[in-house]
């Protein structure tokens, strides 16, 4: 069975399923956002930090849940179900993005680092703009700095 829309592009295969931990993630690990391209940062940024909080792994992306340490004794339980969780991060990180933007996570460890990768080639693409009152995005800083200039 598939699904889909436009507006937020939800696309579901009921035939996808996952399990980690107890936890059965069921069809609801294949719902899909749109990709992350260039000129959607914004809008992906706002649909990943809720599809990763559905997920219960926004704190890893975000580096709120930093990995225990790996030199304590009997810690290794705890660093096993880290590992896990944030490859969960990772993954549905990777599965949101564009092929052309995988170069910025390529050599990224942990989603904390494709998280903040991703921010820093995206955040400062993206700004505001307050014109005859009226508040518009900008996509493009270029675009900002040519305007103010004439």
């Amino acid at each position: 069975m598939s699904r889909s829309t436009t507006a937020g592009s939800v696309t579901d295969d009921s035939s996808i399923t996952a399990e980690t931990k107890g936890r059965n993630l069921g069809a609801l690990s294949s719902y899909k956002i749109d990709v992350l391209k260039e000129n959607n940062w914004h809008a992906w940024k706002l649909r990943m930090q809720k599809y990763l909080h559905l997920h219960k792994v926004f704190k890893y992306a975000e580096g709120t849940c930093p990995k225990p340490a790996e030199d304590i004794p009997n810690n290794s339980t705890k660093v096993a179900m880290w590992e896990e969780e944030d490859l969960i991060a990772q993954t549905l990180i990777l599965t949101n993005i564009d092929d052309a933007q995988m170069h910025h996570v390529n050599d990224a460890k942990a989603s904390v680092q494709m998280w903040e990768s991703l921010q820093m080639a995206h955040q400062t693409h993206g700004v505001q703009t307050v014109s005859g009152g009226n508040v518009h995005n900008v996509e493009n800083v270029d675009t900002v700095q040519r305007a103010l200039l004439k």
